[in-house]
């Protein structure tokens, strides 16, 4: 069974012991009200029943007096008496009503009646003898009418002899003894009733007892209950377990408890272990929360700057990428100048100086290569190995520059020997040695440009090894076709297979120049690529940050020890 069903089951008995009780008290009032009642009649019967028997020996007594002494006080007060018994006078409690009708009112019997019946007319019969001596004491006497309108001597001893005989006396016992008659009837009645309501009272009052006890016992027993089926499982007062939950249920942790001992269990115990288990798990949290919100800052930061660093990588990719297509572009109208310096000799002058002004561009995009390789990321493996190439190539334009220059000089040399015929070939000469000298210059920038760019790069040396190497081949390239625009010079029928080898190279290299700008452009993309995860990376770091901060707000408003 059930602790509600218990309850509800007590409170249910309770409640009829509790409205019997009241039934049984209210019945009790009210038997109460009726024996009181019941007694009040049956002392008014004794007062009515003496009120008859003093007023016959009150005026018994008062005629005596009157008819021995003749005072007209006695006769006057003999009077007041009959009028008050006959209801002609008012009583002593204002009210003018005769004997017979306050009997009735106090709900005489019969027999009752018919004994103060008897008495009273008794008392009657002896009024009018009463009547008769005392008219003899004024001389009146009866005219036969019952009336006292005869007059005559005043005759006391008549008086006398009627009030004192044997005759007056025995009718005086009569009536004492009708009157005595009344009193056992109406004691035995008003006993009875009495009696019936004082055993209806005790009936009554043993059925509250009664119940009072059986509450009290219910009252022991629910009390068993409570501490058995609640206080037992509570281990602890309801009042105070209200209060520490209370407490938990506002975050304060703090909460005392008395020390865990064999009088301490149930759910008070088992309180006492969860706060000790939420102050460690709360702390716990807390300072995890404080972890990994610096570690989140830290990350945030980090994966920030990287980002930031990525994304000039990806700037200076560009830039490399542009400097490589403009290298591309520049050997490629170097190779046709080449070309066009096989084909047509009398145009060596225009080709030189398309070359010149490709070498000087190749200067610039060097230069910018250089600029743009500070920033590259130490992780971009192939950056390191296009800017070997690079190295390589600039080598070997320096090379070629330095062979141009050389044979320009020659050329120069052997034009002023062969004079007018020479003189096409000295401008030529001087184009080249123009050309050589801006290509000099400007493979000496690129150079300075690309230790720049491998000194950013210090974690990518290995990846731009490669395109320095490669740059390097270019360079020697480059040379080479100086040489050769050198034996141009010298000997211009011999120039054409020379050239033809430079424009062979310098295919070459602009293939070249094409992959590196492939390779360039994949690791463009690449880091690209990089800065969007690193950006996803940093918007769920930050994401991380606020749940983190979150819960740490979440979990101040726990008070621990």
């Amino acid at each position: 069974m059930s602790s509600q069903k218990i309850f509800l089951t007590i409170y249910l008995v309770n409640i009829l012991i509790i409205i019997s009780l009241g039934i049984l008290t209210i019945l009790l009032f009210k038997l109460q009200g009726q024996l009181l009642q019941s007694q009040q009649v049956r002392y008014q019967s004794y007062l009515v029943a003496d009120e008859l028997r003093q007023s016959s020996d009150d005026s018994t007594q008062l005629a005596r007096s009157y008819v021995v002494t003749g005072d007209p006080q006695y006769k006057k007060r003999y009077r007041e008496v009959l009028n008050i018994r006959d209801g002609k006078q008012p009583r002593a409690d204002g009210r003018a009503i005769t004997l017979q009708k306050i009997m009735e009112e106090l709900g005489f019997t019969s027999a009752e009646l018919d004994k103060l019946k008897a008495a009273e007319n008794k008392s009657n019969a002896l009024v009018k003898t009463e009547q008769i001596a005392m008219n003899a004491v004024k001389g009146l006497f009866d005219d036969g009418n019952g009336h006292f309108t005869k007059q005559g001597q005043p005759d006391l001893a008549l008086a006398q002899r009627l009030m004192f005989d044997d005759n007056y006396h025995q009718q005086q016992l009569v009536i004492m003894k009708l009157i005595d008659e009344f009193f056992s009837l109406l004691d035995q009645r008003t006993k009875t009733a009495v009696d019936t309501l004082s055993q209806q009272s005790f009936f009554y009052l043993t059925s509250i007892l009664s119940l009072i006890a059986a509450l009290i016992f219910m009252a022991i027993v629910s009390y068993s209950i409570i501490k058995i089926k609640i206080l037992n499982p509570l281990g602890g007062e309801p009042l105070v377990m209200a209060k520490i939950a209370q407490m938990i249920s506002h975050g304060n942790l703090t909460v005392q408890f008395d020390a865990i001992s064999k009088k301490v269990t149930g759910l008070y115990a088992e309180l006492q272990k969860m706060v000790i288990n939420l102050n460690v798990l709360i702390k716990q949290i807390q300072q995890t929360g404080i972890q990994v919100t610096s570690s989140a800052t830290e990350l945030a930061a980090t994966v920030k700057q990287q980002k930031a660093t990525m994304l000039n990588q990806v700037e200076f990719s560009e830039q490399v990428k542009e400097s490589v297509k403009e290298i591309s572009e520049v050997i490629t109208k170097l190779v046709q100048t080449m070309q066009q310096v096989a084909m047509q000799s009398a145009e060596a002058t225009e080709f030189a100086t398309h070359s010149q002004i490709d070498l000087s561009r190749m200067e610039s995009t060097m230069r910018n290569m250089e600029n743009a390789s500070k920033s590259i990321s130490c992780r971009l493996s192939a950056i390191n190995e296009k800017m070997e190439n690079i190295t390589t190539v600039v080598t070997t334009i320096t090379k070629v520059a330095d062979q141009t220059n050389l044979l320009s000089l020659n050329a120069a040399i052997e034009a002023e020997k062969a004079g007018e015929y020479g003189r096409g070939f000295n401008v030529v000469a001087r184009e080249i040695r123009r050309l050589a000298d801006q290509t000099a210059v400007a493979t000496l920038d690129i150079e300075q440009m690309v230790k720049e760019m491998q000194a950013a790069v210090t974690t990518g040396v290995m990846e731009m090894d490669k395109f320095i190497s490669e740059v390097k081949h270019s360079a020697e390239d480059v040379n080479k076709i100086n040489g050769q625009m050198n034996r141009i010079i010298e000997q211009v029928q011999a120039l054409s297979p020379q050239f033809e080898e430079i424009n062979i190279a310098m295919t070459n290299q602009s293939q070249n120049t094409q992959k590196i700008n492939y390779a360039i452009q994949e690791v463009s993309e690449g880091m690209r690529q990089t800065a969007e995860a690193l950006e996803e990376s940093f918007q769920a770091i930050e994401q991380l940050n606020e749940a983190a901060s979150s819960l740490q707000k979440e979990i101040s408003c726990f008070k621990v020890n």
